[in-house]
């Protein structure tokens, strides 16, 4: 059944909050300059009236009927946490108290409703988390202009119509006293006169400082995480900053760990993706790790053809490991404890002596196997011409890929024969 459809409820959400959005702006404008005729205004609440009371029954139902699981985001998930929280305000938004009261200034009780538009907002940077940062400096947007509509219009009701300008003159007027005064600015070529609008005039600018503060405190946090990765490379350079203050290292030194910093932000995100996929259950785990190495797995030669248990398998034991331009991966005669495969960059596979380059290894390569295999120590030296982004797979990984997938381990045993020409 439709109703019972996520995107459904994800859509009838969307379209209350696009209703109340528009009544946010038209309700108060027309108290202020009686914009709608008598009959379109007759209109326009009943369609609001008979909206609203849908969205009631629906709700209900919803609590009633479908799957809690399917909405963990939402702010109810029961007909009684629905009855106690929401109900009421529903209610009064639906009601045509305009009429019910013969009191046109009534009709602001229809606003109580973009308490459930705020909720929404919410639960769309929950479920977008993607573009969480653009949603909330958007929101933030969103409610900062219309409040400063709803404190202009209400400035208008109180202080009264210049009859010497016309409509938009005066909402202008009044959107620059709001703006002024929010801001803390206040040029002074508006003065309030009289209780009623210095009292306005103090509320607005309490708020003003509050949305200041928020501004200041939530805003520029959101902007610093918008690029986390960045953030992190700007902390790890000023470690590096205070590190040479201290410690008088070489500039060779310098320029190495800077560059090293920098290739971390531009090629790695800035985060320990091993840290990020501890703290996730073990299916979940399993998931995005296949979902960030199995087209990496999968195109490494080794592994072409390869069964999907496999992949699912070595995904969960690949580490990665970034190494920098002229380190050594490990030299000859070092013992050996891993194999390496190759994600991206150029590595120089040399003699003992290193005096001879034996092989120059690409995206795709991989290396180290031979020790590995034979349990011996290394027999040459490992040199990246660039940096060079790793999959690490260890002695116990590497000795379970042997043990449980014969058809890989005969390739392994292949590759270490033509290596050594045995």
């Amino acid at each position: 059944m439709i109703l019972k459809n996520k995107y459904f409820n994800y859509f009838w959400n969307a379209m209350i909050a696009m209703i109340m959005s528009v009544l946010a702006i038209t309700i108060p404008f027309d108290l202020v300059f009686k914009i709608y005729p008598e009959e379109l205004y007759l209109y326009v609440n009943v369609l609001v009236t008979t909206v609203f009371t849908l969205d009631i029954f629906y709700n209900i139902y919803k609590s009633m009927y479908l799957n809690a699981d399917e909405y963990v985001l939402e702010e109810f998930q029961s007909l009684s946490q629905y009855v106690k929280r929401w109900l009421l305000i529903d209610l009064i938004a639906a009601l045509p108290l305009s009429y019910l009261f013969d009191l046109h200034l009534a009709e602001l009780g229809t606003l109580i409703k973009m308490l459930k538009t705020a909720q929404f907002m919410n639960y769309v940077k929950h479920r977008e988390i993607k573009y969480w940062s653009e949603l909330t400096l958007f929101f933030f947007a969103y409610w900062i202009s219309h409040i400063a509509h709803w404190i202009s219009c209400g400035w208008l009701l109180i202080r009264g119509l210049d009859t010497n300008l016309d409509m938009m003159s005066n909402y202008i007027k009044a959107i620059y006293w709001t703006t002024t005064t929010l801001t803390t600015v206040g040029y002074g070529d508006i003065i309030p006169s009289g209780n009623s609008q210095m009292i306005y005039a103090s509320f607005t600018q309490l708020t003003g400082i509050g949305l200041y503060g928020y501004l200041i405190g939530n805003v520029a946090n959101i902007l610093s995480r918008a690029d986390p990765a960045k953030g992190q490379y700007l902390e790890n350079i000023e470690k590096l900053s205070a590190l040479i203050r201290h410690r008088d290292l070489p500039k060779h030194l310098q320029r190495r760990l800077r560059d090293f910093y920098a290739y971390i932000w531009k090629k790695k995100w800035g985060y320990d993706e091993d840290e990020f996929l501890a703290q996730l259950p073990r299916s979940l785990r399993f998931e995005v790790n296949m979902h960030l190495k199995r087209e990496i797995v999968e195109n490494i030669p080794l592994f072409k053809g390869a069964s999907l248990d496999f992949v699912q398998e070595i995904t969960m034991r690949l580490k990665p490991v970034i190494v920098s331009k002229g380190d050594y991966v490990f030299k000859a005669g070092e013992k050996a404890d891993s194999m390496y495969f190759i994600v991206h960059g150029e590595i120089w596979v040399l003699n003992g002596e290193e005096d001879k380059i034996l092989a120059k290894l690409g995206d795709g390569d991989f290396f180290g196997e031979v020790a590995l295999y034979k349990r011996d120590r290394r027999n040459a030296t490992i040199l990246a011409k660039s940096f060079c982004d790793l999959y690490v797979l260890d002695r116990e990984a590497f000795d379970y890929v042997l043990t449980q997938h014969p058809d890989i381990a005969q390739q392994i045993a292949e590759k270490v024969a033509q290596r050594t020409g045995n």
